[in-house]
């Protein structure tokens, strides 16, 4: 069993995702079982971040069906920390100070020291395992859930040794042979979260591949090859660049079926999706392809010369050829040359200095009375 611990207080970043990642890709190579842990219970009112972090896992296509929230074994946390109490393995903390003398504490002392009012937590060692709140903390709640679940691998950031140390000892004092193996990766130098990443229009499978395999930015590599592939001694690199991630993005658009990416901004056509990869030369996210297509299918701010082109558009007959149509528009307006490609340039994109207008115009044919209207 491997597992990943949800972030429940703060939005999933790229870090978070990686980890999530690897260990899910682990566990798929040892043919092992996957859980997510979900950190809900000092959660208070951050249901809708945990969601939206729990759906992200689901659009990275990260198993999210085995999910255990800590809530629902927090008696369970409770009455194991007052047993390493009893049996002296841990003790009662009654002050925050860095050189503590609680563990010398008489058992009266700790009697007259709770009827006066006073709030402990519990510790083993120096660290903690149960808050002042009554509340466990996500080392002990993690150490205990590796128990429950048999984890047999743990991979977690670089930082984190220490923490391995802690649960380590906390399955030991709890008498856990636990025989699990740790493992580490290097953190990226990176605050991105997830949600902006998405929002930007980066698609998952390019952040995917991006985050795995970094080096590479001209093709996408998909997560099932990378369940096959991926060995954790390769996963070493440390730096983050939103403009490489974007390369990759751009790869995927352009290999993307062109009905699928259509299908994205609510269509379902190839001819758009075609057309949509012409611009992959300036774009490389939805979010800038989505500028593109509102650009063209918003209705525009038209001058006398744009609503005469648009009225003209709206009554000529289907012509599938573009210089048979400026020929066409040319005879209808007395319009000619440079000022009359600016103006259908206007009118059919919303910008005037667009230098595929032929291109342009044969995928957009079908939609030039949508295309081409006046506000």
């Amino acid at each position: 069993m491997l597992r990943f611990t949800l972030p429940v207080l703060k939005e999933l970043d790229i870090n978070d995702l990686k980890l999530a990642l690897i260990n899910f890709i682990i566990s798929q190579q040892d043919s092992n079982s996957f859980s997510v842990l979900i950190d809900d219970i000092n959660a208070n009112n951050a249901q809708t971040v945990m969601q939206d972090n729990l759906e992200i896992l689901k659009k990275f296509a990260i198993d999210t069906s085995n999910t255990i929230y800590k809530s629902q074994n927090l008696n369970i946390y409770r009455q194991l920390a007052t047993n390493l109490v009893k049996d002296k393995k841990a003790y009662l903390c009654f002050c925050n100070k860095t050189v503590c003398n609680c563990p010398a504490l008489t058992d009266s002392e700790i009697q007259n020291l709770l009827k006066e009012g006073n709030k402990s937590s519990i510790k083993i060692d120096n660290f903690t395992i149960i808050k002042e709140d009554g509340n466990p903390t996500k080392i002990f709640t993690d150490a205990i859930d590796d128990m429950s679940i048999a984890t047999s691998k743990v991979i977690l950031n670089s930082e984190e040794k220490n923490i391995a140390k802690a649960e380590e000892k906390i399955h030991k004092m709890l008498n856990y042979n636990s025989n699990i193996e740790y493992f580490y990766i290097p953190k990226l130098k990176s605050s991105n979260t997830i949600r902006e990443l998405l929002q930007e229009g980066i698609l998952p499978d390019a952040i995917i591949s991006y985050l795995l395999i970094p080096k590479q930015l001209d093709k996408v590599t998909y997560l099932p090859q990378i369940i096959k592939d991926l060995k954790l001694s390769q996963v070493k690199n440390t730096e983050f660049n939103i403009e490489d991630l974007k390369k990759v993005n751009k790869v995927l658009l352009k290999k993307m079926d062109s009905k699928k990416l259509s299908s994205i901004f609510g269509f379902a056509d190839n001819s758009l999706g075609d057309m949509l990869k012409l611009f992959l030369d300036k774009a490389s996210t939805i979010k800038e392809l989505d500028e593109i297509m509102v650009s063209i299918f918003t209705a525009k701010k038209c001058d006398k010369k744009m609503k005469l082109l648009a009225e003209i558009i709206k009554n000529a007959p289907m012509i599938s050829e573009f210089d048979e149509f400026v020929k066409y528009a040319e005879d209808k307006s007395n319009l000619s040359g440079n000022e009359l490609q600016k103006i259908l340039a206007r009118i059919i994109t919303g910008r005037e200095n667009e230098n595929k207008l032929p291109e342009i115009y044969k995928y957009i044919n079908p939609y030039l009375l949508e295309v081409a209207k006046c506000i």
